[in-house]
């Protein structure tokens, strides 16, 4: 065999290891760089210029809305952010409905030691994703701990799925539960120390679809604002400019191969979309290859028509889950941007 000192046989060549670290450095440095003009537009203003007061107003806020540092921070810190989604010491769950498998239930997280006026802490209502089938309301991405932290009473709900439903379960009956959520979350609401004139629905993927169009559906002035991480908000959009791999997931919660465009409307979000509708906030991977770009550019499009103050905010190179590691490019981006769209609609 070839000796040590003429190859790579046994030991590592300087030049193996120089191109592995060029291309590993090309790997992390590519998304940061196309993503220099979308953390610069925030940075520069343009959540305050749509939504107005909100960095003022922001409670201990991220200071840049993107740091390579954090970005190369390894490990479980990265994935987390030093916070976590476990507040049993003052987490409350309970039965909103009956008859749902799995159980319909709420958490509500309340700062464990905050100071809130009487009339309570203002609500982030949370929609989790997982394909109208799968997901849990106890493990948002961006982690339940840094809402708290802010002074913000976080409630997560749980909805029914087909999978574990006899005889299926549709979308509309999964929108009557995230309605029926928020209708008891009112109801008890005070006693359980929110303050339910202030809500604001936020969720991502199916989530995102979900709290988009009960947010409109519902419209009622206590819902203040919507975040849509990613979501697949527009059904009929969506199958008229060609579908793709989302329409099996669509059968699957119309219980039906056979389905109508009034299916696909009633489904979507920007149908109940209307000029007095909640301001609303997206975040999108541009390369989201299970909920294409276009379906969020097509919902602000809707939404802009109509007067809503709405901020569309693209991550370049990104795809679905944007926010799955707390200092990616997308999470750090996303937490930037939403805790001061917060503020803006919940402390102003």
């Amino acid at each position: 065999p070839p000796s040590a000192k003429s190859s790579c046989w046994k030991v590592p060549c300087p030049m193996t290891v120089t191109l592995l670290l060029i291309v590993e450095g090309i790997l992390l440095l590519t998304p940061v760089f196309a993503s220099t003009a979308s953390y610069n537009s925030i940075n520069n203003g343009a959540i305050d210029e749509v939504f107005p007061g909100a960095s003022s107003l922001a409670i201990d806020p991220r200071t840049t809305s993107f740091s390579f540092g954090q970005y190369m921070l390894p490990g479980v810190f990265s994935y987390f952010g030093g916070y976590n989604n476990n507040n049993s010491g003052s987490a409350k769950t309970l039965k909103y409905n009956d008859g749902c498998k799995p159980d319909c239930e709420l958490d509500i997280h309340i700062p464990q030691d905050g100071a809130s006026s009487s009339s309570g802490y203002p609500v982030i209502f949370h929609v989790h994703g997982g394909g109208w089938d799968y997901g849990d309301k106890s493990s948002p991405l961006i982690p339940i701990g840094y809402w708290l932290d802010r002074e913000y009473a976080f409630v997560s709900i749980q909805y029914r799925f087909p999978s574990q439903t006899p005889g299926g379960a549709t979308i509309f009956e999964q929108l009557d539960d995230v309605q029926d959520a928020f209708n008891y979350m009112t109801l008890i609401g005070s006693e359980q120390g929110l303050d339910t004139s202030r809500v604001l629905f936020f969720g991502d993927s199916a989530g995102g679809h979900l709290a988009c169009t009960v947010a409109y559906r519902l419209d009622v002035p206590e819902i203040r604002g919507v975040v849509n991480l990613y979501g697949a908000t527009e059904w009929e959009y969506y199958i008229d400019s060609g579908g793709g791999s989302l329409e099996n997931l669509f059968e699957k919660v119309l219980l039906s191969s056979n389905t109508s465009d009034d299916d696909y409307r009633t489904a979507s979000c920007s149908t109940y979309a209307a000029a007095k509708s909640a301001p609303i906030l997206t975040m999108h991977g541009t390369t989201d290859t299970i909920v294409p770009f276009r379906v969020s550019e097509h919902l602000h499009s809707v939404v802009g028509s109509l007067g809503v103050s709405n901020l569309l905010v693209n991550i370049p190179l990104t795809g679905h889950v944007l926010e799955a590691f707390f200092y990616s490019i997308g999470g750090q981006i996303s937490v930037y941007a939403m805790e001061r769209f917060a503020a803006a609609q919940l402390l102003g």
